[in-house]
């Protein structure tokens, strides 16, 4: 059949659901279009059509059937597979199995696994079996978390099963420290998975998948939104998202009640804190720092810094100096123990990027030091820190100073040097002459 060259498999799908075109010539059509090109996605688009028009001829069958079995491109064979599984449960059973079987590919077996579970047909009952053997056997842990590596392998071109296993490890331990992929598994069960510095744009859905899992590292990507399956995790205990470009985190992150350690560090696109957020440093980690006496009312707050600092806070006696010093984690409290003195810097390697106000409610608070990160304003709550004497906030991205820092009385050491303020108030000048 001739066909004219702008025809294209969408015309005809377009001519036959306007009823213009029978579903028996549309198929003619479809076959010439693709013997007739070379390009795999014409072939893939012709595919998809077969399954769309929902013709249910043996011919239809065997053209899907020589792509799943016989397409060099795995893609091509991943769209046969798909619309076999819709269309062709009665008699699809031999070519399945057989792909099952043989075709090692992640896209076809990724396709075959969604495939099977949306469907309600008996007669995949005995190939769910088989590929959950099958993934079993190659990965070594139950089919349910394989899903979310088969969702990986088609996002990251140079992951694959092989890869996996050569870099599973019986040391958890290592694979938490460790700054490439590490996967630690116990039980067929993943416990620990790092995936740092693999340039992963978008974590699966199916993280959720992994129950059992303990620590998860995915720093050094380009995450930007951690999906709501999260929540899922309920035995996650550590989860590492720093340096990705993460600009918001689910409020499902409240449903991690084990989550001891998370960091966000460096994640210069995130405005605001959730209130999950804030939820988790309360129950979840402020307690070290209560053990350490400081007042429960106030410890949040380091376990909030924790967690945007990417590190546990340190405890410094009162008559320990930080001038000088190229990078900090440390605080100080007075005989009350309530915090005094907050130093979260780092010379070389810009952390924050957000300035959280809830420091803003230490009001025993006297020095506060965060230079060298990439705050972009100052609180206007900042004026409730009635006792802060000193203030550094040098090498920001700060283009305004509040007014309420008025507020601060006792306020006799400020420093905003290297920021992008435009105009110094007045009164800044007069009573600070603006130090450096």
């Amino acid at each position: 059949m001739y066909l004219n060259a702008s025809f294209s498999a969408k015309k005809i799908y377009d001519s036959v659901i306007k009823n213009n075109l029978n579903k028996d010539t549309a198929v003619e059509m479809l076959l010439s279009l693709i013997e007739g090109s070379d390009s795999v996605n014409i072939r893939i688009e012709c595919i998809e059509v077969f399954g769309k028009i929902a013709n249910k001829s043996l011919k239809v069958f065997k053209i899907l059937e020589n792509y799943l079995l016989s397409d060099e491109n795995p893609l091509v064979r991943a769209a046969a597979a798909k619309a076999t599984i819709n269309n062709f449960p009665k008699i699809s059973f031999n070519s399945l199995s057989w792909t099952i079987e043989h075709d090692s590919s992640n896209i076809i077996l990724k396709t075959l696994y969604e495939g099977f579970q949306n469907s309600d047909k008996e007669e995949f009952d005995i190939l769910i079996i088989k590929l959950n053997e099958k993934l079993k056997t190659i990965y070594g842990i139950v089919s349910k978390e394989c899903k979310f590596l088969l969702d990986l392998d088609v996002q990251v071109n140079f992951f694959n099963p092989n890869f996996f296993n050569i870099y599973l490890s019986n040391s958890i331990t290592g694979v938490i420290s460790g700054n490439y992929m590490m996967c630690a598994t116990k039980n067929g069960h993943v416990k620990a998975l790092n995936l740092s510095n693999w340039e992963i744009s978008k974590l699966p859905d199916s993280i959720g998948n992994l129950i059992e899992l303990n620590h998860l590292i995915l720093k050094d990507n380009k995450i930007k939104n951690i999906p709501e399956s999260i929540s899922l995790l309920k035995n996650l205990e550590t989860l590492e998202l720093g340096n990705c470009q993460i600009t918001s985190l689910p409020d499902s992150f409240g449903n991690l009640k084990k989550l001891k350690k998370l960091t966000i560090e460096r994640n210069f696109q995130l405005n605001s804190i959730s209130n999950a957020i804030l939820q988790l440093a309360k129950d979840n980690i402020s307690q070290k720092y209560i053990d350490n006496s400081v007042k429960p009312n106030e410890a949040f707050v380091l376990a909030l810094l924790e967690i945007l600092y990417g590190r546990e806070l340190e405890r410094l006696n009162n008559n320990e100096s930080m001038i000088n010093r190229d990078k900090a984690w440390h605080y100080k409290v007075n005989e009350n123990n309530y915090i005094v003195g907050i130093y979260l810097f780092n010379k070389f390697i810009k952390y924050l990027g957000i300035f959280p106000e809830q420091i803003c409610s230490l009001k025993y608070l006297e020095e506060l030091w965060l230079p060298n990160h990439a705050l972009k304003s100052i609180p206007e709550s900042i004026g409730e820190l009635i006792n802060l004497k000193s203030l550094n906030l040098r090498n920001n991205k700060i283009e305004i100073i509040p007014e309420s820092i008025k507020k601060l009385k006792k306020l006799d050491s400020l420093k905003l040097a290297d920021n992008r303020i435009k105009e110094i108030p007045e009164w800044v000048k007069f009573k600070f002459l603006f130090e450096g």
